[in-house]
């Protein structure tokens, strides 16, 4: 009978280790700074992107835009904040993928020629940016809040 439980306490482990489980969280300290550094490394792609000139190269600058701001919000998903900062966070991360849609249908405007949709669509997303930058200045996030 106490091999059955130890192979089972043992599974568990694994199973936890495997899992990231047993993975610490991070100090408020350590999570600033590392969410501030994985912000401010995407802010800093998402300027270095080329300036349209067109329509087609604003679709392109949205398309480019939207992968990078994907990327950060999985890189981001990977830190572990304190546990009393987890659910704002979580929060703030389904803000800022809500406006990927928007991305969608603003890079679907500007192929299509309609920059004034693009436009319409761009200050829409200002509004969720707002929101979502918010919650990045509460949680301490500065370099999160800066819209590139």
């Amino acid at each position: 009978m106490r091999a059955p439980l130890v192979i089972l306490l043992v599974a568990c482990a694994l199973v936890a280790a495997a899992c990231g489980g047993s993975s610490k969280r991070l100090t408020h300290a350590e999570f600033a700074a590392k969410a501030n550094a994985v912000c401010s490394k995407y802010n800093d792609r998402l300027k270095a992107l080329p300036a349209p000139r067109n329509a087609k190269q604003f679709a392109d600058l949205v398309h480019n835009g939207k992968a990078l701001i994907k990327q950060e919000i999985a890189d981001l998903r990977k830190l572990r904040p304190p546990a009393a900062e987890q659910s704002t966070f979580d929060g703030m991360l389904v803000g800022a993928a809500d406006g990927l849609p928007i991305l969608d249908q603003m890079e679907t405007a500007a192929r299509s020629g309609d920059l004034r949709r693009a436009q319409q669509l761009d200050a829409k997303l200002g509004i969720k940016d707002s929101q979502v930058n918010a919650v990045a200045r509460r949680l301490g996030l500065g370099s999160c809040a800066a819209r590139a």
